[in-house]
């Protein structure tokens, strides 16, 4: 049998000239507005000089927000490419769209009826456009700068035509962090996830909650479970060891030092309060490997960390294996001395939690 003739299936901007009901009035203009800032270097056409907006002159129930939409070219515009080369070919004038739920005339105008009544005759019997073009100069700004105040406050629509968000540097900046062009517009940059790449959008996403200070423990830990899809738990003042420099250290022959003001016998001293400790599972083994410092998951969790601008902080990592993927060590190209490799002599009973490494910034 032959192959079905398949339609072709056409575009938004064509739908919403041949269906313009189908459409709500802010993604009507929008949608011709990332239309003609697509091709805006070639034409030169905004949206400023191409839509127009008349008012209605229907006294009948509005079925949609739109009541018509028509192209107003110097020749006819059929077809799915005709509108794209009219527009190419300097031949679009205008594109008139008539709004069903605002302006001065129609059902839901803010004049009387009857002034809706003496325009309609005036168009129907006279076919004098003058009265309804005295009112569309008025209503043409105010629905501009509706749409405009519209889009101002709607930040999910602010991208451009090449898909770039024009609220992400915005967010970065809120995180203190450089936009890296790894986005999701196009041509952006790819992250690498090998090297422990961040997106730009997870550092937008995160900005309130890592920038918020005091940073409870719980917001890292929510932050990277909701991140990683893995179970973490952040452990507080955790007894770690600081290390003195030669010169601060307590020397008979010193002068400065006073015994019982800012004398210190040893390299160091314990604190509290330069050690949290991050605990990651019960994890499998294919994830227990992956949260290596060298592996993909170390990498980004370093690079995670990173954003919560700590750096006076010391991270104790502490992988947990999930008891059913402890094995013994093996003489084999899989086991790696110092990466998960254990001494047993029966099988494990419980998780294996003592793999741990620190991260400093």
């Amino acid at each position: 049998m032959p192959a079905p003739k398949w339609r072709h299936q056409s575009s938004l901007i064509h739908q919403l000239i041949d269906q313009p009901q189908r459409f709500q009035y802010f993604q009507a203009v929008h949608l011709i507005d990332r239309w003609l800032r697509r091709g805006a270097p070639a034409h030169g056409r905004t949206l400023d000089t191409v839509l127009r907006f008349k008012n209605s002159v229907s006294l009948a129930f509005p079925a949609s927000q739109i009541e018509a939409l028509s192209v107003d070219a110097e020749a006819p515009v059929y077809g799915e490419p005709a509108l794209p080369h009219a527009l190419d070919q300097r031949q679009l004038r205008h594109i008139r769209l008539t709004p069903a739920f605002m302006g001065f005339l129609g059902v839901n105008g803010v004049l009387p009826y009857v002034y809706t009544d003496t325009i309609a005759a005036q168009i129907h019997f006279d076919k004098n456009e003058g009265g309804r073009a005295f009112f569309d100069s008025f209503s043409h700004r105010s629905m501009t700068l509706f749409y405009r105040a519209w889009e101002k406050c709607h930040v999910e629509y602010r991208v451009d035509d090449k898909g770039r968000d024009g609220f992400l540097p915005i967010q970065l900046a809120l995180a203190g962090k450089a936009s890296t062009g790894a986005g999701a517009g196009a041509g952006a940059a790819t992250v690498n996830a090998a090297e422990g790449g961040i997106a730009d959008e997870v550092a937008a996403h995160y900005a309130a909650l890592i920038r918020h200070r005091p940073l409870p423990a719980e917001v890292i830990a929510g932050v990277l479970s909701e991140y990683f899809c893995l179970p973490f738990r952040l452990e507080q003042f955790v007894r770690a060891r600081e290390i003195q420099p030669p010169e601060e250290r307590t020397r008979l022959d010193a002068q400065r030092f006073q015994l019982g003001v800012n004398t210190m016998l040893g390299p160091g001293y314990w604190r509290r309060d330069l050690c949290v400790r991050l605990w990651i599972g019960p994890l499998s083994r294919a994830d227990f490997d992956r949260f290596f410092p060298i592996g993909s998951g170390g990498k980004a969790l370093k690079s995670m960390l990173a954003l919560f601008a700590v750096p006076s902080v010391r991270f104790e990592v502490r992988l947990i294996l999930r008891a059913q993927d402890v094995t013994p060590v093996a003489l084999d190209f899989r086991s790696r001395l110092g990466y998960g490799t254990f001494l047993l002599n029966q099988p494990a009973t419980g998780d294996e939690h003592s793999t741990r490494y620190y991260l400093t910034f």
